[in-house]
């Protein structure tokens, strides 16, 4: 599956003359990204996604906390919150990874759902959180990279594949910190608000 999904991302930026740098897909929020060097800290923004490293290694500075993760792991991120980021790679072996901004209404449907099943999900824990990508959250990112190619799909099938992947989030390890981020009131959503007030007056 590793393979299956590093060469899904490379066939992608191949196909889209991507040698080094980031292609905004089709597919709504999911962004994939490629590196044959390492690239040096910089400031970023991160909004609610889920960053996965196919291949490579990324180290963030969240203030005094550092965070790292490489091949076939992913960082949940269900706060807005600014990092020091930073990627590990060569010409051997360039650093694949994507990264799919987490839709909070359909987190909210699918968790509702869940509540009324009773399925399991992880206690609340870090608004980042480093974890192996599930084999499940793995099969369907391929789906969701199969719609790059067949666009066309894109509007039907997108919230089918989406609804999938917040499944497997909120039933994961991580499942009680990734339900938070439906939460209207709950923390994540007042961070979110806090930042974007200073982003505003900044």
């Amino acid at each position: 599956m590793a393979m299956d999904l590093t060469s899904a991302i490379a066939d992608i930026l191949n196909t889209q003359g991507v040698a080094n740098g980031v292609y905004d897909t089709p597919v709504p929020g999911l962004r994939l990204l490629r590196t044959h060097a390492s690239v040096a800290p910089r400031h970023m923004h991160y909004r609610p996604s889920l960053c996965m490293v196919a291949q490579g290694r990324k180290e963030i500075l969240v203030g005094d906390a550092t965070i790292s993760y490489g091949d076939m792991q992913s960082m949940i991120v269900t706060v807005e919150v600014p990092v020091l980021s930073q990627m590990e790679a060569s010409p051997e072996k360039p650093y694949i990874g994507a990264v799919l901004e987490l839709d909070p209404q359909i987190i909210l449907e699918v968790a509702t759902q869940l509540e009324t099943s009773g399925a399991p999900r992880g206690k609340p824990g870090s608004g980042l959180v480093v974890q192996d990508i599930d084999p499940h959250v793995s099969a369907s990112i391929l789906r969701l990279l199969d719609l790059v190619r067949h666009p066309q799909g894109v509007e039907i099938l997108y919230p089918v594949v989406m609804r999938e992947i917040s499944y497997w989030l909120l039933t994961g390890p991580a499942g009680g910190n990734v339900a938070r981020l439906a939460v209207p009131g709950g923390q994540p959503a007042r961070i979110a608000k806090a930042i974007q007030q200073m982003r505003g007056s900044f």
